[in-house]
């Protein structure tokens, strides 16, 4: 399965405190469905990097606790 071309220069994963939560994100959309990702699809709809509290899934970081 493809990678997401902008998994390495995502700043959201940085911001994690657990790695087995971070993996999962990675494993569902990073190396997943990445289409389904909705930082990717802002990247893709208008070419400026999504803003950096957003999740893969949509919600917020203000709003998860992970």
């Amino acid at each position: 399965m493809a990678t997401c071309e902008f998994y390495e220069k995502c700043p959201i994963y940085n911001r994690f405190k657990t790695e087995m939560l971070k993996n999962i994100y990675i494993r569902q959309y990073c190396s997943g469905d990445f289409t389904k990702c909705q930082r990717y699809q802002i990247r893709q709809k208008t070419g400026k990097p999504a803003p950096e509290d957003l999740l893969p899934d949509g919600k917020t970081l203000s709003k998860f606790h992970g």
